[in-house]
């Protein structure tokens, strides 16, 4: 799915950047943002569980995750998709 593809790019992102610098990392994908910035961590706390049913690709999730706690200082922003901006239009 289109999701799995985000995190994954995500991911691979994450996983190319040191782990002591500030960076910005823009993606469309708010669902993505979300999980990252205000889901995961009460997910991590409740043993990866949601009150609503399971989370859907957890494994792509926690791996994210874990990926955005070594680099405490970057930065998951979201962008409005085919909004003109040059990077998220070429991608």
């Amino acid at each position: 799915t289109n999701n799995i593809m985000e995190l994954t790019a995500l991911i691979k992102a994450y996983q190319s950047l040191p782990t002591n610098e500030a960076v910005e990392v823009f993606t469309d994908s708010n669902l993505c943002v979300q999980t990252i910035n205000e889901w995961a961590k009460t997910w991590e706390a409740r043993g990866w569980k949601r009150k609503t049913g399971p989370i859907a690709n957890l494994d792509l999730v926690q791996t994210l995750y874990n990926e955005q706690k070594k680099r405490p200082l970057v930065r998951l922003k979201w962008i409005k998709a085919h909004n003109g901006w040059l990077w998220n239009e070429y991608a």
